[in-house]
């Protein structure tokens, strides 16, 4: 074939492939424009077949886009680096046969580097390329066109056709190869006609060339061809065109007519057929953008249908044309914005979220189609919008000071230590947190950390002689704890101290416990054979077996180690028990954690106390 060979790449640049297949058809006919290896039968060597196919054109157009060399297979390996690639066959081929390859670049796409490519298509980037641009499509394809003109050989003559002429042949270029088609055999109508007059004119024995001027006076000026010869020219030799045959008028000069057949509605190729079965051509195009309309539709002719017109007569076609809008750049601006410009150009958004630490959160990453990009109105651009990547906050609660610090510092948090003086936990552990391990929260968020350190010693005051609720709230002032023993007395007030354990002076852990008697009933006496006092607490006078009063000590002895150590876990106060232990609340203020069994059979003996008092 002697023509134009479109290579392109399905998943890059197919639409454009199409329209400038159809475009290039308008001009240089179908036959010159090879575009697809769609006919390789079973078993032939499909590299032959393209190099033979490349072979024989006069110019392969390569169509690259913007995934031309990136583009992968099923396996995500680049197509590009396979042996078998039709692309990388069809351009490797024309390089190594020293066909002329011009590259189209669309979609904004630009020239690949050498290092991207395969060794036999590293020439390609010496290749002086072209731009193709939806926004300049037109202005771009005549720029295109008058370079292939110069490129592409004309169609060979043969005998029965007529050569291309009138509004539907392709023009020749100036200067250009083309333009010698005339010294070769290819002759248009109006040469014919010329040629038909000098042959009369030779045939006539030379009358006219030994005919005598004429002068103004004279009035017998020649109005034929000499006696005898024919008034009919001789037939041009035919010729074979690619464009389409029009019947000349008659050779009496008399024209025929046409009705104009209606188009509108059509494809622009069937609507050229049309046209050109009844004698008529297609003229000038115009485009026009349409949305309801499939691109390639005739909207407008020019005459219009049914009218009467001389064959050979031009019809303007209005073809429709895809809509197309180019797409803003957002990338870099907040997400509100970038929503804002794209729906006020009537295109669809997604958006997705990628966690990042270089670009400001709630702003544009990326954006699909890129920007500049011509799309269809009410298309979807896709957005990728920065936000802060979050990092899972560990649990440090029991571990060391240093530990803990050491752990959180290596995944960026920002630490910010206070100490927290508790008796119930390890000192310089990790007593509590916030936020609480398992919170997502960005990098370089503060977490704050509680550390236990021992208490400050208190200072016991003296709260004998006071009443109770006086001794009661200046021991909780104090951060101490209290005991309360009723102990019989013969004092007036019954309700005052008259004695604390330890002493005024002594100096306690916060949280310690201080003892108090208070005074109440006289002694009752002394318990029954086989009693003795329980002494949960001082001036405990309950009645109770020896084995109570053994298990009572125990119990006061271990009553710290079932104190539960987690603030967190404490619904009672720092007095709350661990899981599986209660208080035993032999007086109200008991609060020493014992077996549920145990706090049964406190309250048991404290029902039967009065029993076993000796009268």
């Amino acid at each position: 074939m002697a023509g134009v060979f479109i290579s392109y790449r399905r998943d890059d640049a197919q639409g454009e492939a199409r329209h400038l297949f159809d475009d290039l058809k308008r001009h240089f006919g179908a036959e010159r424009i090879f575009m697809d290896v769609t006919t390789i039968r079973p078993g032939e060597d499909f590299r032959k077949v393209i190099d033979s196919a490349v072979a024989s054109c006069d110019v392969l157009v390569v169509l690259i886009g913007k995934e031309w060399a990136r583009s992968v297979d099923a396996a995500g390996k680049r197509r590009l680096d396979n042996g078998k690639d039709f692309v990388r066959f069809e351009t490797a081929a024309a390089l190594k046969r020293d066909v002329r390859v011009i590259p189209v670049l669309v979609q904004g796409a630009s020239m690949p580097e050498a290092d991207e490519l395969p060794e036999d298509l590293k020439p390609l980037v010496y290749r002086n390329a072209l731009e193709l641009s939806h926004s300049r499509w037109d202005f771009d394809m005549r720029v295109l066109i008058e370079t292939l003109e110069r490129l592409v050989a004309p169609p060979s003559a043969a005998p029965g056709q007529p050569a291309p002429d009138g509004p539907g042949a392709p023009p020749p270029a100036s200067g250009g190869d083309r333009s010698a088609s005339t010294s070769s055999g290819v002759l248009t109508r109006g040469r014919m006609a010329v040629a038909g007059g000098l042959l009369v004119a030779l045939l006539g024995g030379g009358y006219w060339l030994t005919q005598e001027p004429t002068t103004p006076g004279n009035a017998s000026a020649p109005s034929g061809p000499p006696k005898g010869t024919s008034a009919e020219p001789s037939p041009a030799p035919p010729t074979t065109s690619s464009a389409p045959s029009v019947t000349p008028p008659a050779a009496s000069g008399r024209s025929t007519r046409v009705a104009v057949p209606g188009v509108t509605g059509m494809r622009e190729g069937d609507a050229r057929a049309a046209l050109e079965r009844v004698g008529l051509v297609v003229g000038s195009r115009s485009r026009t953008k349409r949305r309801d309309v499939e691109p390639g539709t005739v909207l407008r002719q020019t005459p219009g249908a049914g009218e009467s017109v001389e064959t050979g007569r031009a019809v303007a076609l209005d073809v429709a044309i895809a809509d197309f809008r180019t797409v803003p750049n957002v990338v870099g601006r907040s997400v509100r914005d970038a929503l804002t410009a794209l729906q006020q150009d009537e295109f669809k958004t997604e958006t997705m979220r990628e966690p990042t630490d270089s670009a400001t959160p709630g702003s544009v990453l990326r954006q699909e189609p890129p920007a500049n990009a011509q799309v269809a109105p009410g298309s979807t651009i896709r957005l990728t919008v920065a936000v802060a990547a979050t990092i899972e906050v560990p649990n440090v609660i029991r571990m060391k000071r240093s530990d803990a610090l050491t752990l959180l510092s290596g995944k960026g948090f920002l630490l910010r230590v206070a100490e927290q003086p508790t008796g119930g936990a390890t000192p310089d552990t990790v007593v509590d947190q916030s936020p609480v391990a398992g919170t997502r929260v960005p990098p370089r968020s503060p977490i704050e950390v509680k550390v236990a350190v021992l208490p400050e010693p208190v200072t016991v005051p003296r709260v004998t002689g006071l009443s109770r609720r006086e001794a009661i709230d200046i021991l909780r002032k104090l951060g101490l704890q209290y005991r309360i023993a009723v102990v019989p007395t013969r004092t007036p007030s019954p309700d005052v101290v008259v004695g604390q354990d330890p002493d005024a002076g002594a100096r306690l852990k916060p949280g310690s416990v201080v003892a108090l008697n208070v005074g109440g009933a006289r002694e009752p006496g002394i318990c029954i054979q086989g009693y003795v006092w329980r002494e949960a607490f001082p001036g405990d006078r309950v009645c109770v077996t020896p084995d109570v009063r053994a298990q009572t000590a125990r119990d006061n002895q271990a009553a710290r180690s079932r104190v539960e150590p987690d603030p967190r876990k404490r619904p009672y106060g720092s007095d709350t028990c661990v899981q599986g232990y209660v208080w035993r609340a032999a007086s109200p203020t008991d609060r020493v954690c014992v077996t549920p069994d145990t706090r049964a059979r406190a309250r048991e003996d404290n029902q039967q106390s009065q029993g076993r008092i000796a009268r």
